[in-house]
């Protein structure tokens, strides 16, 4: 008998069971190994070697749609050690029982709970052979058939450090279902490896789970563990080009990856679009973009957590890259800013977001739309959507700033204000426009008044009773839209601005090179301005360490490229 099948089934004859302790125990080894990377793993498993990120890839089918994998070692490292540390008051606060000085301890409580049904833990059972790389794949996305009963196509892989160990772990799950719910548990030789089968009348009960080489493995059913062993023996994931292409746009140090092949992104959407109260949802729309593959990972860095977002794309249309040619890293906008923004959002050619909505629309609620828009031409004398969005092909950004002056700082009592700015290249036509704006505002029964000098002319709206309403301003190059005259005015002072402040500069320092911003937050001093709205928000900013938030993109090729960055406070 060779090493792989000298594991014995402590076969008992058939019984009814528990579906519900049967899942419990049949999931008990998906749930404990992410609970490891949860709860404590990122401590416990740093003496973990041999990490290879193709490890689970190269045990799934080349037709899976999604793959989630955790790389343990990646998670082992100073940066996450000190982003734990930031987020123990979170966790207390929420009452949740965590030490930084040592989060095995948080284990204890899981361990109980499943032992009490079991009778495996974490910490004795599954720690000590476990090894650096796990994931969960969906090899198809089926709707109907999991309506009609039948269980998601699921593969759960890890590597293990210690077969032996592993083998008695494996030996202690038959030994846990077969008593807890007097289903036999079938061997099945495959391939070499030696795998086990729950039988079960119940469809939901057949899992299936065994080791192939240093590979633990536990499926929904018997067909999709074979399939996994074919794909670490022969062709699989990590062999196909669309994988390897998205993945390579991702950081190699990232300890979360998430992966959605092209085929996966049309399976969900055409579940989206068959079970979706969403009106007009059309699967087509995704269909149409032709991705090829989808990337998402996450990483520990040193300025805190880092968000991956990445689009492999077989081609890109005309409007997409005609979008891409748009975008540009030399951001003007922020020039104008206070230096005490809040949250600020940029991007290039607001004419061309405009046209590409409308055209995606395809006759969904185009109705409701025009008619909007004939009302607004009623009233004002001019159609935003043939008239003023046209004209509106520069930068674009939208700002929450520091702001004792307007209608939201008076409303809330707060220092917080607004600015909309759309650059043009044909400000003639837009202060037209502004004063077309203006008659119709006082045929409504409020009033206008305007205020000009030689950088930009300003007006403010005043309601029938006299309250401010808002203002909206016309330079050379932008259209201003603001909470208060005063704001836009100030735009043009010279003052100290966000583009030159040291927070917003550090923020897109730690940016890979050639990222164009997108957002960018300053978390910290906008929690101080809310919590005069609700003293409460100050409660959960006093613990909370992500002190900003930035974003920001880059494309090459046929690839699309989003980074977000949560910037957090600690040691």
């Amino acid at each position: 008998m060779t090493e792989e099948t000298k594991l014995t089934s402590n076969s008992t004859a058939s019984g009814g069971g528990s579906n519900n302790r049967m899942l419990i125990i049949g999931g008990i080894a998906a749930l404990g190994l992410v609970a490891i990377i949860i709860v404590g793993g990122i401590f416990l498993l740093p003496r973990l070697f041999g990490a290879d990120e193709s490890a689970i890839a190269g045990v799934m089918p080349p037709e899976t749609s999604m793959l989630v994998e955790l790389n343990a070692l990646n998670l082992a490292n100073d940066e996450t050690n000190r982003i734990a540390r930031a987020f123990e008051d979170v966790f207390n606060e929420a009452d949740v029982d965590f030490d930084a000085e040592d989060p095995g301890s948080g284990l204890e409580s899981l361990d109980d709970q499943l032992e009490e049904a079991t009778g495996l833990t974490i910490t004795d059972d599954i720690l000590p052979w476990i090894g650096p790389n796990l994931g969960l794949g969906l090899v198809e996305l089926d709707i109907d058939a999991i309506n009609e009963g039948e269980p998601p196509q699921i593969i759960f892989a890890a590597t293990i450090r210690d077969t032996a160990v592993a083998d008695v772990f494996i030996e202690d799950l038959i030994d846990a279902i077969e008593d807890d719910t007097g289903n036999r548990v079938e061997e099945v030789e495959y391939g070499g490896a030696l795998v086990f089968e729950v039988d079960s009348d119940v469809e939901s009960e057949r899992i299936a789970f065994g080791r192939s080489s240093e590979v633990f493995f536990l499926a929904t059913n018997i067909n999709l563990l074979e399939n996994a062993i074919d794909a670490q023996q022969g062709e699989n994931l990590g062999d196909v080009a669309e994988y390897q292409d998205t993945l390579a746009e991702l950081p190699a140090d990232r300890a979360l990856t998430i992966y959605v092949s092209g085929q996966g992104i049309e399976d969900s959407a055409s579940a989206v679009e068959d079970t979706s109260e969403l009106e007009g949802f059309d699967a087509g729309m995704l269909e149409d973009l032709g991705l090829l593959g989808v990337g998402m990972s996450v990483t520990a860095v040193a300025e805190g957590i880092q968000a991956d977002f990445v689009g492999n794309f077989e081609s890109l249309t005309e409007e997409q890259q005609e979008m891409l040619d748009a975008q540009t890293d030399d951001i003007k906008t922020a020039e104008f800013l206070p230096e005490s923004t809040y949250v600020f959002l940029v991007g290039q050619r607001l004419d061309l977001v405009w046209q590409n909505a409308m055209d995606s629309l395809d006759g969904v609620n185009e109705d409701d739309l025009d008619e909007a828009m004939d009302l607004f031409d009623d009233m004002f004398g001019f159609n935003p959507g043939d008239e003023l969005l046209p004209l509106l092909n520069g930068e674009y950004s939208l700002a929450l700033i520091d702001s004792d002056e307007g209608l939201i700082a008076e409303q809330f009592e707060t220092d917080l204000g607004l600015v909309v700015m759309a650059g043009t290249s044909s400000s003639e036509e837009l202060a037209g426009l502004a004063e077309d704006f203006a008659d119709g505002v006082e045929d409504q029964e409020m009033s206008v008044t305007d205020s000009a000098n030689d950088d930009v002319t300003v007006y403010e709206v005043e309601d029938a009773s006299g309250e401010l309403a808002g203002a909206y301003g016309v330079s050379e190059d932008y259209l201003i839209l603001s909470t208060s005259g005063e704001t836009i005015e100030t735009m043009f002072l010279g003052e100290a601005n966000l583009a030159d402040s040291d927070k917003y500069q550090n923020a897109w320092d730690a940016f890979p090179r050639g990222t164009i911003p997108v957002m960018y937050m300053d978390l910290d001093s906008l929690f101080a301005a809310l919590e005069d709205v609700d003293p409460t928000i100050g409660d959960a900013a006093d613990v909370n360490p992500v002190y900003a938030f930035a974003m920001g993109t880059r494309a090459e090729g046929s690839s699309t490229h989003t980074t977000m960055i949560f910037f957090i406070a600690g040691e």
